[in-house]
């Protein structure tokens, strides 16, 4: 006879131990291309933050080789091996078909891949947190 209850246990089990956020880290190659460190702050700030229209439906999509297996609450950015932002987590998306934004020129861009779709509000990391970057991502709990 199956025990319910023992059932019921475990999976609550397995809830409790997913993880809370993630880590993605922009490569050197990434930051250069936007323009470096500054520029990245102030996209961050005047698209999630600062504008009349920053709110939760200001999106940004992180290109990676693979999609999580789980939700959680937060993303956090890891950038010349500092965390430096957090977003909060949207969704997962696998794309196969080209995306329909626009680049400055008015070209469509080739959205094929993996995305990790990103949510404001933007929370600049309030104090130095030293990590390591890597490829891919990396589950963590909650840091701020």
């Amino acid at each position: 006879m199956h025990n319910i209850q023992g059932g019921f246990d475990n999976l609550q089990m397995k809830r409790l131990n997913r993880p809370d956020s993630i880590l993605v880290t922009m490569s050197r190659q990434n930051i250069v291309e936007w323009g470096g460190l500054e520029t990245i702050d102030l996209f961050f700030n005047i698209t999630f933050n600062e504008s009349s229209k920053a709110d939760e439906s200001s999106w940004w999509y992180k290109i990676g080789p693979n999609i999580p297996k789980f939700e959680v609450l937060y993303i956090y950015f890891i950038m010349h091996n500092l965390i430096r932002w957090r977003f909060n987590f949207a969704c997962y998306m696998d794309c196969k078909e080209e995306g329909r934004l626009l680049n400055k020129n008015g070209k469509p861009i080739r959205m094929f891949g993996n995305f990790i779709v990103c949510s404001g509000p933007a929370l600049k990391a309030p104090e130095i947190i030293p990590r390591k970057g890597f490829q891919g991502f990396r589950y963590a709990e909650i840091i701020y």
